[in-house]
């Protein structure tokens, strides 16, 4: 599973990076644009718990509540989101 995700986990590193150089966002949309930043940085989360360098620093207990409390932090954020543009 590690090798067949990589790819994937690469192209999430490497949106995430080129996420963190953009611009400030004007006033009016900065509660918009961080909203967006903070569930792009939770998905970047999701690559530390499966790639090849991570994969041998935690335990498989570790690894899975890890991955519970980046998705309920992923459907809070959504929620957020959700909010924000009704």
């Amino acid at each position: 599973m590690v090798e067949q995700i990589a790819p994937a986990l690469s192209k999430i590193e490497e949106f995430f990076m080129a996420s963190t150089e953009s611009e400030l966002a004007p006033n009016d949309l900065y509660d918009w644009m961080q909203a967006y930043s903070n569930i792009f940085a939770t998905i970047h989360d999701f690559t530390f718990y499966y790639n090849k360098k991570h994969i041998s620093q935690r335990t498989p207990e570790n690894r899975k509540a890890c991955m519970e409390m980046t998705i309920k932090n992923y459907y809070t954020e959504l929620e957020e989101i959700v909010e924000l543009e009704s």
